[in-house]
């Protein structure tokens, strides 16, 4: 059943590339929420604004750090793929010496 299994090393790289943009995208989404303020006086007279303005803040800097997470858990798939790209690449590489010929 083996003899089926084709892996192409570069379609691995263009995967590990989108991942590279999965985690750029996140991380740049990240730093957004990490600047989530918001001024209380510019509710004006409203009971709570800065206990609202505060939760907001903390909304920010706790999603901020799940989103840096997600953009670690992506390059590190982008760096799997990569990874294996290259292990498939060298394999092949070195199965056409080790048998004479390019298939």
């Amino acid at each position: 059943m083996t003899e089926h299994i084709r892996v192409e090393p570069d379609r691995l790289r263009a995967a590990a590339r989108e991942f590279f943009a999965g985690a750029d995208a996140t991380a740049d989404g990240a730093a957004l929420l990490d600047h989530l303020r918001l001024d209380p006086a510019l509710l004006g007279e409203v009971d709570g604004a800065s206990a609202f303005a505060a939760a907001l803040t903390r909304f920010g800097a706790a999603h901020g750090t799940d989103l840096r997470h997600g953009s670690a858990w992506f390059a590190d798939a982008a760096q799997a793929l990569t990874s294996n790209a290259d292990g498939y690449a060298e394999g092949e590489t070195e199965a056409r010496r080790l048998l004479g010929g390019t298939r």
